[in-house]
């Protein structure tokens, strides 16, 4: 077996792909850029990604959208981030199976954000 892997019932699949989109809080200084490569970590999976998109850019402080589509995400703020994946990982809605559907990114060795998959 390999670090990963997911055990459910047939009538029960979650969902899977090289791609997903989810509701990001970014916590770094140092903006998130569309196009850069981070490191994802959801449920036991790990693997490099690339933000492709930032769309819906939220100050989280007043939930004012300030952009509909962005380049880039900064410090506190929140959107919903398209990531290109390296390979296909097995991920669910938060709603449904929270442990499948909470995600960190990371930058090197620093979290950089937090999200669920909606």
């Amino acid at each position: 077996m390999r670090r990963g892997l997911t055990l459910c019932k047939p009538d029960s699949l979650p969902m899977q792909g090289d791609r997903l989109t989810a509701s990001i809080f970014w916590m770094s200084p140092r903006p998130l850029q569309a196009g850069e490569r981070l490191f994802l970590r959801i449920a036991t999976q790990e693997m490099p990604c690339t933000a492709e998109t930032i769309a819906d850019r939220i100050d989280s402080g007043t939930l004012e959208v300030l952009e509909a589509h962005a380049d880039a995400l900064s410090d506190t703020e929140v959107a919903e981030v398209t990531l290109s994946l390296d390979q296909p990982v097995h991920y669910d809605s938060f709603v449904r199976i929270p442990e499948m559907g909470r995600l960190v990114l990371m930058r090197g060795a620093d979290i950089v954000a937090g999200g669920i998959v909606p």
